[in-house]
């Protein structure tokens, strides 16, 4: 399966129109996105709790944008929108509710990383198992 292949199976990614237009070069661009948001989830996922903990509204606000943001650079659509109504109903919160999407929102999160690292995986994984079936340069020279 293409790197292509399994981005578009990525659940929550809206991306089947976009990623066959893209050049390598974009989709190399795109996988970087990818891994930018699997590596900067534990730390927005730490704020989110934390502004959350605090009942600093404004400074959650901030921290959903974000990931808002993140979400729609990546053809994460239906969750950006998802973000986007939290980020609206912090106008009149109630903590509890709050509280609770937010528990529920993380996890989804959490879910749309871990997809995103094993796609990423399998892909490095037929690579790795590629460059293993290809004989060394050295040793297809000798072979001549």
């Amino acid at each position: 399966m293409t790197a292509r292949e399994r981005i578009c199976e990525i659940p929550d990614l809206k991306i089947e129109q976009a990623i066959v237009k893209m050049k390598d070069n974009e989709l190399f661009a795109f996988i970087q996105i990818l891994n930018l948001f699997v590596e900067k989830f534990p730390l927005l996922e730490a704020e989110l709790k934390k502004t959350l903990e605090d009942k600093d509204y404004a400074g959650h606000s901030k921290c959903l944008s974000v990931v808002r943001d993140m979400l729609k650079s990546m053809y994460a659509d239906d969750l950006a929108e998802d973000c986007q109504r939290q980020i609206d109903g912090l106008i009149n919160v109630n903590h509890v509710k709050a509280e609770a999407y937010l528990n529920y929102f993380i996890s989804v999160l959490a879910m749309h990383s871990i997809n995103i690292q094993m796609a990423i995986y399998d892909e490095n994984e037929d690579e790795a198992a590629g460059r293993e079936a290809q004989p060394a340069p050295a040793a297809a020279a000798q072979q001549a």
